[in-house]
């Protein structure tokens, strides 16, 4: 929390999954709803699938083409935390009791 401030980074995330989602056609479900079966849903069993190792190897260079420029946007700022800033400006604020009481 001192060094990246949270909510800058979980936007950042969240924009960088949707994006790789929709890189891979993967969509994402509209609002929830519930969907009942009155008969059920027959479920089989299929067996795993593994992976190949030119997919292993493409998924790994696709992970390595993230950009430091994609990981933030203008709208996130630099995504570091502006604890030390907020805390300089508290500590040249004045304390509200001292100044002059307008009211009187």
């Amino acid at each position: 929390g001192t060094t990246y401030n949270g909510p800058k980074i979980k936007s950042s995330v969240i924009r960088l999954v949707k994006g790789t989602f929709e890189q891979h056609g993967i969509s994402m479900p509209d609002e929830a709803r519930e969907v009942i079966f009155p008969q059920g849903v027959p479920v089989h069993m299929v067996e795993q699938i593994t992976q190949a190792p030119a997919e292993v190897d493409k998924a790994s260079e696709q992970q390595a083409s993230i950009k430091p420029d994609m990981v933030k946007v203008s709208g996130e700022g630099d995504l570091t935390s502006e604890e030390k800033p907020l805390r300089n400006q508290a500590r040249q604020a004045r304390i509200p009791e001292e100044g002059v009481d307008l009211l009187e």
